[in-house]
């Protein structure tokens, strides 16, 4: 896993080119950055634990993996975008309890009354319709030593929202006064080119693809963590591959899948590209413990013997580790055939 300890300031101004605003003109518009360095550290969280199948207050810091620096842009309803807004998937249904954000108040500036909102979503990757869920949260804050974890701003709903698809967090600042709000590096491509930041500019929601810093596309993630519970609830099957009648062995295939181990927004294996490493066999036969989404293991029949073919799911979250531990009973035939259960249940962990 990347670490990140990074100084970066960001231009002290700079100009946010947009095709057409709300009223159908053409022209330039001030989104305006930051000069404030800021220090990549550890967020303000609880200590790494395990816990259940049950995957709760998991916080996204999707965009903080990708950051190899951040940078502040000044939020507001007169001289810049009055929303940013920042999408996330959500592959199976969740609960976001409450969604953070990092931000401060140039100093000396008076508090700044900031509402945060969830909205639908879709692929454009914009916010649909009506907030599902909104709070409000009073920074004042200044930027002080630079220190991330200082800046961490949350909000908790009234009630916790469910939602089965694609969702943006945004923060929107209703007044001309400063709000400057913590975003991934923009001049290093931090966004990898996935555009799921966007901004508001007169009452139009905008992909950062379609805006401009300094000639170049918006390409950067704002710092927003939504707090999320959800099932792991992985899949798991085992089918025969028989090798001959003769055969004193039976081939048995096995297969696992997760919407959430698959997702890079939730997995940490899955964006490192190491999603195998979240799935961990025990054959109960002696053999290594072996890890993969679907490998096949070979059985010697022993008369009367009955394996407990076991399945260790593990999602590594941003903070915390959730795991499904799921087993079936597998008994080989010396006519290379199989008696096991179809569906594997949960069992405790060891």
């Amino acid at each position: 896993m990347r670490v990140f300890v990074v100084l970066a300031c960001v231009w002290a101004c700079s100009m946010l080119w947009v095709s057409n605003d709300a009223r159908g003109q053409t022209g330039l518009y001030s989104l305006q950055a930051v000069d404030a360095p800021i220090q990549m550290g550890a967020p303000k969280r609880s200590a790494s634990v395990v816990l259940q199948s049950t995957c709760a207050d998991q916080p996204l810091q999707y965009a903080a993996a990708k950051a190899t620096g951040l940078q502040s842009i000044n939020i507001n309803n007169a001289t810049s975008a009055q929303a940013a807004g920042q999408w996330f998937e959500a592959p199976s249904a969740i609960e976001i309890s409450s969604a953070s954000f990092y931000a401060f108040v140039p100093d000396s500036a008076p508090a700044v009354t900031v509402t945060v909102a969830i909205y639908g979503s879709d692929a454009a990757r914009l916010p649909l319709g009506e907030p599902l869920a909104t709070g409000t949260i009073l920074v004042a804050n200044e930027l002080g030593a630079g220190n991330l974890p200082d800046l961490l701003q949350t909000v908790t709903f009234a009630a916790p929202l469910t939602i089965s698809g694609p969702f943006v967090v945004a923060i929107e600042n209703a007044s001309p006064a400063a709000l400057n709000v913590v975003s991934n590096d923009y001049n290093a491509a931090d966004g990898a080119g996935e555009f799921l930041a966007s901004a508001n500019i007169a009452g139009t929601w905008l992909l950062g693809s379609g805006l401009n810093l300094g000639g170049v596309p918006l390409d950067a993630d704002w710092l927003f963590e939504p707090t999320v519970t959800f099932e792991l609830a992985p899949a798991v099957s085992a089918t025969p591959v028989c090798l001959s009648d003769e055969s004193p062995t039976t081939v048995v295939q096995f297969s696992a899948s997760s919407p959430f181990l698959a997702s890079r927004f939730f997995n940490q294996a899955a964006f490192l590209n190491l999603i195998g490493e979240s799935y961990q066999w025990d054959f109960d036969d002696g053999s290594p413990v072996v890890t993969g989404i679907d490998p096949s293991h070979e059985y010697a029949f022993v008369p009367g013997t009955v394996y407990q073919a076991t399945l260790t799911a593990t999602l590594f979250g941003w903070v915390n580790q959730c795991v499904a531990v799921l087993s079936a009973p597998i008994s080989t035939l010396p006519t290379c055939e199989l008696l096991f259960s179809d569906r594997f249940e949960e069992a405790p962990p060891p």
